[in-house]
């Protein structure tokens, strides 16, 4: 068993119930289920060989873990502390990753070779 079978086996059980919350954000156990898939079709498609997030606790964490999973590369959660330089470093040995960040860290990151950079407003649509 892996853990898109766990979320396929919730979304069909308990489609309507919530799966996670985030202060008033949150998700049912079905709509965790379709965000997974639409965030493993974009991790596929840009060529990732892991996802990265560099990010607060957020509905973004369950949706790019279980999108990850879902699309067969590894998860890299990233500590929202680390300085630019450390960040870099960090990229550098996982690329080429998706990385999933806050609106305000993409300018700096956008051009981080081996990195298809994701703000998580977008990342979450």
């Amino acid at each position: 068993m892996n853990l898109m079978m766990l979320l396929e086996m919730a979304a069909g059980s308990f489609g309507d119930r919530t799966a996670v919350r985030n202060g008033e954000d949150s998700l049912s156990y079905s709509e965790l289920f379709a965000a997974a898939g639409n965030a493993a079709a974009e991790i596929r498609a840009s060529g990732a060989s892991r996802v990265a997030l560099l990010d607060v606790s957020s509905l973004a964490v369950p949706v790019a873990l279980f999108g990850s999973a879902w699309a067969g590369v590894p998860f890299a959660p990233l500590n929202y502390r680390l300085t630019a330089d450390e960040v870099a470093r960090l990229v550098a040995q996982i690329s080429p990753c998706y990385l999933v960040t806050s609106s305000e860290r993409v300018p700096d990151l956008a051009a981080t070779e081996g990195a298809h950079v994701v703000a998580r407003e977008d990342f979450l649509r």
